[in-house]
């Protein structure tokens, strides 16, 4: 008995799979790849405000903090949830 099955191109770097309930694991993982590079690029960013900016001692600096952080990151809300 020969098995053949139906292979196709996408644009994606995984570019070679095959048709059928593979593809919805192809585009879940896609679709992780594609979160993990946002945080890999934000996280060096972040570990270098770190390093750059002591964290305040006392809780009214640290809710203005805290507020300040809501502001600035209300949009860019829009990350990837799996």
């Amino acid at each position: 008995m020969i098995i053949t099955k139906m292979f196709y191109f996408t644009s994606s770097p995984l570019t070679l799979f095959c048709s059928g309930p593979k593809i919805a694991v192809v585009v879940q993982a896609e679709q992780f790849n594609d979160a993990i590079h946002v945080v890999r690029n934000w996280l060096p960013e972040a570990e270098a405000e770190l390093k750059l900016h002591s964290v305040p001692d006392d809780e009214d600096s640290i809710m203005q903090a805290i507020e300040n952080h809501e502001v600035r990151h209300a949009s860019s809300s829009s990350l990837l949830v799996i």
